[in-house]
């Protein structure tokens, strides 16, 4: 589980078993921290209601949960980073940029007007992520409708519709907070 990360899928069977403290409180999607990559530790049940969206390139792998004792059936969602068409399909003159820290945190203000201008400032930085105060999307962007999405190092959360959001609710889905975004 250390080896994975987002730059693409393993190239291997990844080996991926948990145990929660027994305090801990099990929930549809576990968010483990000792995981290298982004995605979600998710049961059958949130794996069925995914199946039904858009989300970016990902695999499920299979997971198992020890609680208590007893083996529990998990997925790692796993997501696959399409940074180049995500960052291409930017409106960078009409969107607003910042650099941050490493806790996101807003250190300044920078303009850029270009995925070009992007990689080479992102090129730049030490220790530090450019990140959106105001993002603005292509018309190709919106045509994939993805239900699930994010910006690799851009931003720490994943962006998901308001319509996966509701089915999450309907079905009860533990372990997730939702966050009205006014970025996009």
């Amino acid at each position: 589980m250390t080896k994975l990360n987002n730059e693409d899928f393993p190239n291997f069977e990844p080996e991926l078993i948990f145990e929660l403290e027994d305090n801990a409180i099990l929930t549809d999607v576990v968010s483990p921290s000792n995981v290298s990559a982004k995605g979600f530790l998710i049961n059958p049940k949130v794996r069925d209601i995914f199946s039904h969206f858009n989300l970016i390139e990902h695999r499920y792998y299979p997971a198992i949960i020890i609680v208590k004792g007893k083996k529990l059936p998990y997925y790692w969602l796993h997501f696959k980073d399409n940074n180049d068409f995500f960052l291409e399909n930017i409106d960078y003159e009409k969107s607003i940029f910042h650099v941050s820290n490493l806790a996101y945190m807003k250190i300044n203000d920078v303009e850029i007007n270009s995925y070009q201008e992007y990689i080479k400032f992102r090129k730049s930085l030490s220790m530090k992520y450019i990140s959106a105060s105001k993002l603005a999307l292509t018309d190709e962007f919106k045509k994939k409708e993805f239900d699930l999405f994010y910006f690799g190092h851009m931003f720490l959360n994943c962006f998901i519709s308001l319509r996966l959001v509701e089915a999450l609710k309907i079905h009860n889905v533990t372990g997730l907070d939702f966050n009205e975004q006014n970025i996009l």
